[in-house]
């Protein structure tokens, strides 16, 4: 009886091993998926709030005419989420298949990588967290005899706000007033996404346009890079 359906039974078992395979490899999957959103919302959210909070202090130097430790030591803080961020992203972006590979590395990183120095050496060469008994406070360096230097933060802000321009189009929560004033709701941000945010094309779609507006933006000025300002 049993050699009689040998075969069926064999083939009725592959199956079942088949599907439980199958069954676990999609658990995987799935799992896989929710902690890559995670991280992915978090870092997103990292980002545009780097870009709110960098347009408050730029406005802020500008007003005072005057930069403090704390808003350079913060202001380089905020510029190495888009070092890490806009790469990071378009590699996974590369990897799911959703952006073709390409020869050049991302021009948004390379830049924010520039204006990242420049707040180093703004501070001295140095990027560290003022100390206890330092007062975070005092002001480095005084913008109304240094001309040049407001004119580099001018365009470091009007280069952050074209960069929450393109956050904005992409990124739920985050509005740019007529005024220039950027804020972000947070909460409007994670009501707009589900579970697994790594299936919306909001993360791929703010990566190419950042990278976009950078590119254009240096056609604009007519240069490679923003250090070619920042060093004048």
């Amino acid at each position: 009886m049993l050699k009689k359906y040998y075969k069926q039974i064999l083939l009725i078992l592959c199956f079942g091993i088949l599907f439980v395979i199958i069954y676990y490899q999609y658990e995987e999957k799935k799992v896989y998926e929710v902690y890559i959103s995670e991280n992915l919302n978090r870092e997103m959210q990292q980002l545009v709030v780097s870009l709110v909070q960098s347009n408050h202090l730029y406005q802020e130097i500008l007003q005072e005419e005057e930069i403090t430790k704390f808003q350079v030591h913060t202001l380089n803080t905020y510029t190495n989420h888009l070092i890490k961020s806009p790469q990071k992203y378009e590699d996974l972006a590369v990897r799911f298949n959703r952006m073709e590979p390409r020869a050049t590395p991302n021009e948004t990183a390379i830049n924010a990588e520039k204006i990242s120095h420049f707040f180093y050496v703004l501070r001295g060469n140095s990027s560290h967290t003022p100390d206890e008994d330092e007062n975070e406070d005092d002001v480095i360096h005084e913008l109304d005899n240094k001309p040049e230097l407001k004119e580099k933060i001018k365009e470091l802000q009007a280069l952050n706000t074209l960069w929450a321009e393109s956050a904005q189009r992409h990124i739920e929560g985050l509005t740019i007033s007529k005024d220039g004033d950027v804020s972000f709701d947070n909460l409007a941000f994670i009501d707009h996404l589900d579970e697994y945010s790594l299936t919306n094309d909001y993360w791929v779609d703010l990566v190419k346009d950042l990278d976009q507006i950078t590119n254009d933006y240096l056609i604009e000025k007519q240069i490679r890079s923003v250090d070619e300002i920042l060093n004048q």
